[in-house]
């Protein structure tokens, strides 16, 4: 059995997270889905999953551990970029501001408005990214 290859499974996962994470962005910033993004994870999840399996290991039907550890990490990453982008977005179409946009970040710092918005379903969409990314590359 050949080793996989982790770096063309990361560049796959990568590529098929970066979408994801710009239409989660728009989806919470813009549209403010809330529970839907609940389904956008499970989606995300799955096909991270999927394409960094694909790419580390094409044609097997048994990944190894590494390879799924690696869809995972990247799935759990893309709610990261996701929530940076959602933040960054939500300051810059700020209705009403006057503020520059450097100062928006000041006066509203990402962890504290992290902290505000995980509850409740922060640990759920978490949860669905992990499990459907460790689905997906299995």
């Amino acid at each position: 059995m050949s080793r996989p290859n982790l770096r063309r499974g990361l560049a796959y996962g990568v590529g098929m997270a970066l979408p994801f994470a710009a239409a989660w962005a728009v989806a919470a910033a813009v549209l403010d889905l809330g529970a839907g993004l609940v389904l956008v994870a499970a989606i995300a999840g799955w096909l991270i999953g999927t394409a960094a399996a694909l790419g580390a290991e094409p044609g097997t039907i048994r990944r190894t551990r590494g390879t799924v550890t690696l869809a995972v990490a990247v799935s759990l990453a893309t709610w990261l970029a996701a929530t940076v982008g959602a933040y960054v977005l939500g300051l810059a179409i700020l209705p009403a501001s006057t503020l520059p946009f450097l100062e928006r970040m000041a006066n509203a710092p990402f962890l504290d408005t992290l902290a505000q918005q995980f509850l409740p379903l922060g640990p759920l969409e978490l949860g669905a990214l992990a499990l459907f990314g460790w689905l997906g590359a299995r």
